[in-house]
């Protein structure tokens, strides 16, 4: 074949294809699998423990963060604030089914620690993580006087597959976080 300038044209020769030295062969293929498998099966109990740790956490800083809110509002509006268990964020649940339902955050004009008549909701914090417990020892609620103290002393419980974070509460109205080795 020719050019129109009248030089011929020379393909260059073409070398055969055998195989690519690229990618992985199935042998190679399946031992990464298999190394994979066995390195996920060595982690996964410790990411499960690692996930439970950081939910017991997040809902302990919930609560805390609740109590402190409860608090500083009622040194800074000069009256009682109360924080109370709630099914269904809209009153209080005074049968004490449990504070992982949730809890309201409400001025309490009667200082009854019932979200009820002229009492303004500041926060309604809804349901928590499902088989978390959270239990208050002294009942439903906890409301905090104008100096920012509780009439009673106690501690919150947040259990989750045996992690357990305490908060406790003085009569002062300061609290504390620490871990304990039982759910009461």
């Amino acid at each position: 074949m020719k050019y129109a300038s009248g030089q011929k044209y020379m393909s260059s020769p073409v070398k055969p294809f055998y195989g690519s030295t690229y990618g992985f062969t199935l042998p190679e293929l399946m031992i990464t699998l298999a190394v994979v498998a066995i390195l996920i099966a060595i982690s996964a109990p410790s990411m499960q423990s690692m996930i439970v740790n950081q939910r017991v956490a997040s809902t302990t800083r919930d609560v805390y963060g609740s109590l402190l809110l409860a608090r500083s509002e009622a040194v800074k509006r000069h009256q009682s604030i109360s924080v109370c268990s709630s099914v269904n964020g809209a009153s209080c649940d005074e049968d004490n089914t449990g504070w992982h339902h949730g809890w309201l955050i409400f001025s309490d004009k009667n200082q009854d620690g019932i979200f009820d008549g002229d009492d303004q909701l500041l926060r309604a914090v809804p349901e928590q993580a499902a088989l978390i417990t959270i239990t208050w020892n002294r009942g439903y609620s906890v409301t905090f006087n104008s100096r920012g103290q509780t009439t009673t002393a106690g501690s919150f419980e947040i259990c989750l597959d045996n992690i357990i974070r305490a908060i406790v509460m003085t009569v002062t109205g300061r609290a504390r976080v620490e871990e304990r080795q039982v759910c009461s």
